[in-house]
């Protein structure tokens, strides 16, 4: 079943992510509907355990392996957060 998400921070207009697909088991896909400068983007399990760190710079999409967070079926969250304005975080299931 699908897992929901949440949204965290000032709600400030323009900062939209669509992470697809949800439960993945190859990768994961992150969409951001304007290109940004330069964006942090990291995986935690539950427990707030880091999975994975990466920047997105000057982009609007980022792909994640799931196979590089070393997990098999449980819940992630993604958490992206760009410089001034408001983060995100989205749950995955994983599933393989």
């Amino acid at each position: 079943a699908p897992v929901g998400s949440t949204v965290s921070g000032n709600l400030q207009p323009g900062l939209e992510a669509t992470i697809y697909p949800n439960p993945a088991s190859e990768l994961i896909w992150i969409n951001l509907d304007n290109d940004v400068e330069r964006a942090q983007v990291s995986v935690t399990n539950l427990l707030g355990q880091r999975l994975m760190q990466r920047n997105i710079i000057s982009s609007s999409q980022m792909m994640i392996p799931v196979r590089e967070l070393g997990v098999e079926q449980q819940v992630v969250l993604i958490h992206i957060n760009i410089p001034g304005q408001r983060s995100i975080v989205k749950k995955v299931l994983i599933v393989k």
